[in-house]
């Protein structure tokens, strides 16, 4: 006697489990209330998905401006006199310098 591949079994009891499904959505008693709720749940999960992705958008959108304005805050305007980038060096170089001399005299 042949044993069956897991791979015919399989196929049988797809074919099964689609022709009891078949069965379940086209009973005449229940079939079209089936059909129906089955209908009004995928319309209520698609505009569910719908608001999720809208309101994911906007909130992106507005976070991505709240983020460019911040950081064109942050640019110097054009005509403004920021303090000179040798200025900036100087003092950051010799704030370094005296710390060293510091630690040489020890």
């Amino acid at each position: 006697m042949r044993v069956p591949s897991l791979r015919n079994v399989l196929a049988v009891v797809g074919g099964v489990g689609a022709g009891v499904g078949l069965m379940y959505l086209l009973d005449p008693k229940n079939g079209e209330e089936r059909r129906t709720a089955i209908k009004d749940k995928a319309v209520e999960l698609t505009n569910d998905v719908r608001q999720s992705v809208y309101t994911t958008g906007s909130e992106l959108k507005t976070r991505a401006q709240e983020v460019i304005s911040d950081a064109t805050s942050r640019i110097p305007k054009i005509g403004t006199a920021p303090q000179p980038v040798a200025q900036a060096i100087s003092s950051a170089a010799g704030t370094k310098t005296q710390a060293n001399n510091i630690r040489s005299a020890h």
